[in-house]
């Protein structure tokens, strides 16, 4: 039982003229599995979140929503989390000045999210979605809002999608956070919670 792997391998005594015996072990205590996130964004700032991951002793792969996200999905790794932050760009970054863009751009965001939905359906993943927005939900009143602080429509459609999708596919739902406005990283700011922390394990 040693050469198997085995611990604290012994055998029971048998009672005087039996011919059995009973031989016994604990089987090794496995190291806990490393979480693996998939981040996917366009940019440089999921850099920051990849550190945090990776600074708690996980893993963390930064990749574009898509054929290759979904390559990864399939590759048979054992992702944790799948963290949507491509969705995340404002419209107020995007020189976005007038009712057809703005509408161009949330139908985009919305349809973002769903695209990676369907991503890790098609891959049967069992990792959980995260879908990280900014500025979709006002965090003040709306006698104290600022144009700055104001609710963008762009990113509050794909908040509504990720709250659908927390509803009808639980087994896979994360979490939604919506980073302030100015925020820089989801690592860095305080992020309104739509359901979990993004520090889950």
């Amino acid at each position: 039982l040693t050469d198997q792997g085995f611990e604290h391998a012994n055998a029971a005594q048998p009672p005087t003229g039996s011919q059995q015996a009973v031989f016994y072990a604990r089987a090794p205590l496995s190291a806990p599995a490393k979480n693996r996130w998939l981040i996917l964004s366009d940019d440089d700032k999921a850099n920051a979140l990849a550190r945090a991951v990776k600074s708690e002793g996980g893993e963390a792969v930064i990749a574009p929503r898509g054929d290759i996200a979904e390559r990864l999905l399939r590759d048979g790794a054992q992702w944790s989390h799948v963290v949507d932050l491509a969705s995340r760009e404002p419209a107020s970054k995007l020189a976005i000045d007038s009712p057809e863009q703005i509408e161009t751009q949330a139908v985009t965001a919305a349809a973002n999210v769903t695209h990676t939905l369907q991503s890790m359906l098609r891959a049967k993943t069992k990792a959980k979605l995260w879908v990280i927005t900014q500025g979709a939900q006002s965090a003040q009143s709306a006698q104290l809002q600022s144009n700055e602080n104001s609710v963008d429509p762009t990113q509050a459609t794909a908040w509504g999608v990720a709250r659908s999708i927390s509803l009808e596919h639980a087994a896979l739902w994360g979490g939604l956070l919506d980073l302030e406005p100015n925020s820089e990283s989801p690592a860095s700011s305080h992020a309104r919670n739509g359901n979990n922390s993004l520090n889950s394990s």
